[in-house]
């Protein structure tokens, strides 16, 4: 048996999600996360993302509201690579992608005072 893996990512500048194509003909949209914040610690591999705190739901975007439920109504993301673009003390800039990484489950997804955090499982690769 082959274990399973990405033939092909398909997104959009712009967009916060992209198409994920398998090795087994199934595809599915998934919501993307910068490699920026992919972080190590003694428990494994997690995302952390500062610029995301403090924000009650109420006043989310309906971009970062869709991104949210995605994430956690899918279970996993795309990891990329990405070029930050107008970065300074003040702010953070934007991202520009680059590329794609891999398919990640994710667990322990929480968003508030210190930002959005989760952790990651095993990736998904492309060949």
């Amino acid at each position: 048996m082959t274990a399973i893996h990405v033939t092909k990512f398909r997104g959009s500048q712009g967009s916060w999600e992209a198409e994920v194509t398998y090795s087994d003909g199934t595809k599915e949209v998934l919501a993307c996360v910068h490699k920026h914040y992919f972080k190590r610690d003694a428990h494994g591999f997690y995302y952390h993302d500062p610029y995301l705190k403090g924000i009650p739901e109420h006043v989310r975007s309906p971009k970062l509201t869709k991104q949210i439920e995605l994430m956690l109504s899918k279970g996993r993301v795309i990891l990329t690579t990405d070029d930050i673009v107008g970065s300074d003390e003040l702010d953070p800039g934007y991202f520009k992608r680059t590329g794609y990484v891999a398919v990640y489950p994710i667990n322990n997804f929480a968003i508030g005072d210190a930002g959005m955090h989760f952790r990651f499982g095993s990736p998904i690769r492309p060949r």
